[in-house]
């Protein structure tokens, strides 16, 4: 059953997608000036592909939202996050500190106290509610909007500074 359900959507989502090159093609494509070069580029496709993926997931959000409330949604997207999570230390420049951040991506497992980046600001969690709802000063948020938590910050006085200060601009 769910193999069929699977092929049935694969092959309804290969028709869709022609439908909506077509369109694309009728209302946008023969007024651009890569028209010549778009079967080389692939703008079309790539728009059409793009613009396929966004519809999925607001339909299914929607769909879980209406059904299980925005509770289970945050759920399903921290396991989602979770699925495709692989931790990366980065390096991000934070000129309203005179240096930097280095940064270790977490999806999960967050700790009272932690410093936590959520939109470029570091905040520190005050409380984990039900596992992944983080809350701190400014409000709080579900775990999968969290970028990493804060191991290091690099400033003037750090023995790496000036080496980070040649690579990042």
């Amino acid at each position: 059953m769910i193999k069929e359900t699977i092929q049935e959507f694969k092959s309804r989502c290969v028709e869709s997608y022609q439908k909506l090159l077509k369109s694309l093609d009728e209302k946008y494509c023969w007024r651009c000036p890569q028209r010549v070069t778009r079967d080389r580029i692939g703008c079309r496709e790539a728009d059409a592909w793009i613009r396929m993926k966004e519809a999925l997931d607001d339909t299914i959000k929607s769909y879980i939202l209406k059904e299980r409330g925005e509770e289970f949604l945050h759920r399903i997207l921290q396991r989602i996050h979770e699925r495709g999570f692989e931790a990366k230390i980065f390096i991000m420049k934070k000129p309203e500190l005179n240096g930097f951040i280095v940064v270790r991506e977490k999806s999960s497992g967050f700790k009272k106290g932690e410093n936590v980046i959520i939109n470029d600001k570091i905040l520190k969690v005050e409380d984990v509610k039900k596992g992944y709802i983080i809350k701190t000063a400014e409000g709080s948020y579900p775990s999968y909007k969290i970028r990493g938590i804060l191991l290091d910050t690099i400033n003037k006085k750090h023995p790496l500074y000036d080496y980070f200060k040649k690579i990042i601009p």
